[in-house]
């Protein structure tokens, strides 16, 4: 009886081993996945900021380029215009006639 009472305790203290591992590895895993969440959770907000800077500095430089532009392109205008008086004219009639064409296609 002693014996089956030493092999009964033995089989429990195993199981209680056994499962206490299992909380063991279970509680590693939990924390692994608290880990990830917090880094996924961490970069979305990195990602956020950094798509609204982003976006900004994509829209003031998208504004630059085309005040640029319209500068040069004003420029050019003006310098052509300055050429002769005919070419000043040729210029705005036909500058007219383009913007009538696509106004009133609106």
């Amino acid at each position: 009886m002693a014996t089956a009472k030493f092999t009964l305790g033995s089989i429990l203290g195993a199981v209680s081993s056994t499962a206490n591992s299992l909380v063991a590895t279970l509680d590693v895993g939990n924390t692994l996945i608290e880990k990830a969440q917090l880094a996924a959770t961490s970069s979305l907000k990195k990602q956020r900021v950094e798509t609204i800077l982003d976006e900004e500095s994509f829209l003031e430089q998208l504004i630059r380029d085309k005040a640029n532009e319209d500068a040069q392109s004003q420029r050019r205008v003006r310098d052509f215009c300055k050429q002769s008086p005919e070419d000043a004219q040729a210029y705005q009639s036909a500058y007219e006639r383009f913007t009538k064409l696509v106004r009133e296609t609106k």
